[in-house]
C-alpha cells in the first residue's frame, strides 16, 4: 500500500508542479525539491535512529522487524501520509506559500518513496546487481547490531 501511496503522490506532486508551478519560479521549484529529497535523507536517520530505536512503542515495534526481518511489519501508510501532511508540507506551506511546500513535499515524498522501495527491496529480492547487493549487507549489518 506504501508504494502505490507514495509512488502516486510523488507522480501527482510532480505532474503538478510540471503543469501548475509558476514558470518564473522554476529554479525556486527545483530547489525546494532538491532541499526535500536530500533532507528526506536525515528525517529518516533522526526517525530511525531516535524513534524507532528509542521510543516505545515504536521501538518495540521495530525490534519485531530486526527479529523476523522477512516479515511485513511496516508502519500504516496512513501514519506515513499524515506525518507528511502535517509535519512537512503545512509547516512550509504557512512559511513559503504553496509552490515550495508542494515542491519540498515532493522531494521529501520521493525519498520516502525510494527508500520504502529499496527497504523492500533489501529484505524480499535476489540482489542480482552489486548496487542491491551492498544495501543488502549493510542493512544486515544493521540488523545484527543489538537494539538500544
Amino acid at each position: 500500500m506504501d508504494f502505490a501511496v507514495l509512488g502516486g503522490a510523488s507522480i501527482g506532486l510532480g505532474v503538478l508542479l510540471l503543469c501548475l508551478s509558476p514558470p518564473a519560479r522554476v529554479l525556486e521549484t527545483a530547489a525546494c525539491a532538491a532541499l526535500g529529497l536530500a533532507g528526506w535523507s536525515f528525517m529518516e536517520y533522526g526517525v530511525h535512529r531516535f524513534v524507532l530505536h528509542g521510543v516505545r512503542p515504536f521501538s518495540t515495534w521495530h525490534a519485531q522487524h530486526h527479529r523476523r526481518p522477512t516479515a511485513r511489519i511496516y508502519s500504516p501508510t496512513f501514519v506515513s501520509v499524515a506525518s507528511i501532511a502535517a509535519l512537512i508540507y503545512l509547516p512550509t506551506w504557512i512559511v513559503l506559500g504553496t509552490w515550495p511546500a508542494c515542491a519540498f513535499t515532493f522531494g521529501v515524498t520521493l525519498g520516502d518513496f525510494s527508500y520504502s522501495v529499496t527497504h523492500h527491496a533489501v529484505h524480499h529480492w535476489a540482489a542480482k546487481g552489486r548496487w542491491l547487493g551492498r544495501r543488502k549487507h549493510w542493512h544486515s549489518l544493521h540488523h545484527a547490531r543489538p537494539l538500544d
